[in-house]
């Protein structure tokens, strides 16, 4: 995803560029066209985001702010990795039994 994020993100300013300037080079119909594009490319940069803040366990690291969660629970950092341990075995085993894997 990291990858294919780098690959989009650069690409939302020329299509829109694009559409508003009047050029030589372009077809002045094809300006809804480059519009389209951009607006494809924009909610393919932000469903990229939407899915990192969604799906993303990256945040795990820093729950760790005086044993989170529930703020006081002595072996929340390791609950929390045991859910998610368990929820990936569940997911890998209801993968491979639907032959996804």
């Amino acid at each position: 995803m990291l990858e294919f994020r780098r690959a989009v993100a650069p690409l939302r300013e020329p299509p829109l560029r694009l559409a508003e300037k009047e050029t030589a080079l372009i077809d002045p119909a094809a300006a809804p066209y480059f519009r389209d594009l951009h607006d494809h490319l924009m909610r393919t940069i932000y469903g990229i985001y939407g899915i990192y803040g969604i799906y993303g366990i990256y945040g795990i690291y820093g729950m760790n702010f005086d044993h989170m969660p529930e703020l006081r629970w002595q072996y929340g950092y390791f609950g929390v990795l045991g859910v998610i341990a368990t929820v990936c075995v569940i997911l890998h085993r209801l993968f491979r039994r639907n032959g996804w894997l």
